[in-house]
């Protein structure tokens, strides 16, 4: 997980934009990353959400990259 973390630090500090092909490809692996269950693309949703909403998950992101559970 921490490689795939690197590379989405590293994507945003290029300025990335979402709905891009490499941005969909980061979140292709994100979701292949989550191996305990099958993520469905609203899941990813919410599990963004929750990094966002949740101290620890942000704290967590934003500590490899200010603004990236963003």
């Amino acid at each position: 997980m921490s490689g795939l973390e690197a590379k989405l630090a590293d994507a945003k500090r290029r300025g990335i934009k979402p709905g891009s092909d490499e941005t969909n490809e980061l979140a292709e692996q994100h979701c292949t990353s989550l191996y305990y269950y099958e993520v469905a693309p609203s899941m990813q949703v919410r599990l963004g959400r929750m990094y966002i909403a949740n101290r620890r998950f942000k704290k967590h992101y934003d500590g490899i990259e200010p603004g990236l559970a963003q």
